[in-house]
């Protein structure tokens, strides 16, 4: 075996006999080192010092600071800024205002905030739940002592939302607005957001002043309206109540002067009982109001407004009579609307009805300003009704569309008489686009003998309708099906330019390709343009569905383009060969 080596000859004594020596040497060394870090650093922070970067003003830090924040995790932000070097959390420690929007999700944090924010305007979020679902120990505050330190600095807060997300702190929300008692000069916007079984109506403390409140929110819970201290300075009421007595809310309303954006969503009294004032409100720009028919009614009739306001309205159908209640509001409506030149009719499934005067394409507002008038209606109905071509009938019978100029129909069911009867005289109609293929030849063969199929009535020869028409745009139109629409089309499109109405321009959007190249030569020789487009069909041979209805709107809306300008001296003289003809 191989000899084993020992370490007996080393004197291990001798190791550690300048022990002290060492660790004396050792101990000089780390203190240089410890002042060469230092001189390292402060080298550093003076080399930072002269960069560009480090000469910007401390207001445009703290903007720098502020748009890199975003609503969802500010205050982990906050902390991390404050952890990038010294001379950042040197800067924002020492501005307020960085500090001033008082997180929702950790009171711990939010008292800390509180402190450093000084005396800056406040934005607070108040949530009314039960802290334990932040894991709040006996040493940590609780929720409720954060909003008494909160609302006890009213005087400097300028956002304030108190938010009840439990049905068993309906009490707590009464404690809140209590809170509120005294002045708060900088108070902009309030909101109040609650989920109350009570349904109460909580009421602002007498002394709450607000002279500057311009924007008042109030989601699932309402105000004692003749009680609570509203200013005189409101712009903005946005209402959604379970409840609403109108008689209270209207008499609310008429001490709001400057009011320029209500809207309302609730479920009044249903009473038929007249209002008993007329509300006057000159600066409205835009009104919103989803409720049931009646009480839409009700208050459309109290409320007088700019024909300029943008109105929005979305009815509830729970009961009769339907026929008089349209009748009633859209009466009211039409007289507080001025001349309308576009016009959209569509649905979404059974028993739902839209009308507006925007057409619905997403690029429409980027090519011109919004038209005016600018309404939105708006009808879902609960229950069995008249066909919803009969309501919507009823209510354009009262709306001022002498000079309509476009015309967006997407809602099936429209037949001869109440498409001509609508329309069919408006002289100054250019331009129609249509998902539905009767409606379409509704429009083009009155006044032309035609023989059109089985299951439409022959047309007789007779005055034309719809003679300004020259621009018509068919989206997802079959010239395969059970009866011969392109050839239909073509006939009815000749037919007119023989009397004097032709078509300026035509355009087809449809799925797959069930146009024929014979048809679309046909087409083309009776209209100034043709223009043809398809949606690919995949190697399943099924329909292609990225291109869905916003993109179809889109496409027609590119070919819409130049429509503006396109109501010239030719279509004016146009319109005089037409006379011509006839006589």
């Amino acid at each position: 075996m191989a000899a084993t080596e020992t370490f007996d000859h080393i004197d291990v004594s001798a190791l550690f006999s300048d022990a002290s020596v060492r660790e004396a040497a050792c101990t000089q060394v780390s203190q240089e080192l410890d002042t060469s870090d230092a001189r390292k650093q402060a080298l550093k922070r003076h080399h930072n010092s002269l960069s560009p970067i480090s000469q910007l003003p401390v207001e445009l830090f703290i903007e720098i600071f502020q748009y890199h924040m975003d609503n969802q995790s500010s205050l982990k932000k906050k902390i991390i800024i404050t952890h990038v070097c010294s001379s950042w959390r040197q800067i924002a420690l020492a501005y307020p205002s960085f500090w001033n929007d008082l997180p929702d999700d950790c009171v711990a944090w939010a008292f800390e905030m509180l402190k450093r924010s000084e005396m800056a305007p406040l934005t607070v979020s108040l949530p009314l739940l039960d802290m334990t679902y932040f894991n709040r120990t006996e040493d940590t505050p609780s929720g409720s002592d954060l909003t008494k330190a909160v609302l006890e600095q009213l005087s400097r807060i300028r956002q304030l939302s108190v938010i009840q997300y439990s049905y068993f702190l309906h009490d707590a929300m009464g404690k809140a607005l209590s809170y509120l008692a005294g002045p708060a000069p900088l108070l902009e916007t309030l909101t109040i957001h609650a989920q109350d079984l009570k349904l109460s109506a909580w009421m602002l403390p007498k002394d709450f002043q607000a002279p500057r409140l311009i924007h008042l929110e109030l989601d699932g819970c309402s105000l004692d309206w003749t009680l609570s201290p509203l200013p005189y300075s409101l712009r903005t009421l946005n209402v959604d109540l379970p409840e609403l007595i109108l008689d209270d809310f209207m008499s609310a309303l008429s001490q709001m002067p400057s009011l320029e954006d209500l809207s309302i969503r609730a479920f009044p009294d249903r009473t038929v009982t007249p209002l008993g004032c007329i509300v006057t409100l000159l600066r409205l720009t835009s009104l919103s109001v989803e409720s049931d028919l009646l009480s839409c009614t009700k208050l459309f009739a109290g409320l007088t407004y700019p024909i300029s306001t943008c109105v929005k309205v979305r009815c509830y159908i729970f009961d009769s009579p339907i026929i008089t209640g349209i009748r009633s509001l859209a009466q009211i409506l039409g007289n507080n609307i001025g001349t309308i030149k576009h016009l959209s009719i569509s649905g979404r499934g059974l028993h739902h009805l839209e009308a507006s005067t925007h057409c619905p394409s997403p690029l429409r507002s980027n090519l011109r300003q919004p038209s005016r008038p600018d309404l939105h209606f708006e009808l879902a109905s609960a229950i069995d009704v008249p066909s919803e071509v009969t309501i919507m009938s009823e209510f354009l019978t009262f709306l001022s569309l002498q000079n309509l100029e476009e015309l967006w129909l997407f809602k099936n069911g429209f037949d001869r008489d109440t498409l001509i009867g609508h329309f069919g005289h408006l002289k100054l109609l250019r331009t129609l686009v249509s998902k539905s293929e009767p409606a379409i030849l509704a429009a083009l063969s009155s006044g032309i003998s035609l023989e059109l199929s089985a299951e439409m009535p022959p047309t007789q020869p007779g005055t034309l309708k719809f003679r300004g028409l020259r621009r018509l745009h068919l989206i997802n139109s079959n010239f395969s099906g059970s009866y011969n629409f392109g050839e239909i089309l073509t006939h009815c499109l000749e037919k007119r330019r023989e009397r004097g109405s032709p078509l300026h321009r035509l355009y087809v959007r449809e799925h797959g390709y069930s146009i024929t190249l014979l048809q679309k030569s046909k087409l083309e020789r009776v209209v100034g343009q043709f223009i043809w487009r398809t949606t690919e069909l995949m190697s399943d041979g099924h329909e292609d569905l990225s291109s869905d209805s916003e993109s179809e709107l889109t496409d027609v809306e590119e070919d819409l383009q130049w429509r503006d300008a396109s109501v010239s001296d030719d279509d004016v003289v146009l319109e005089m060969d037409a006379l011509n003809l006839e006589h």
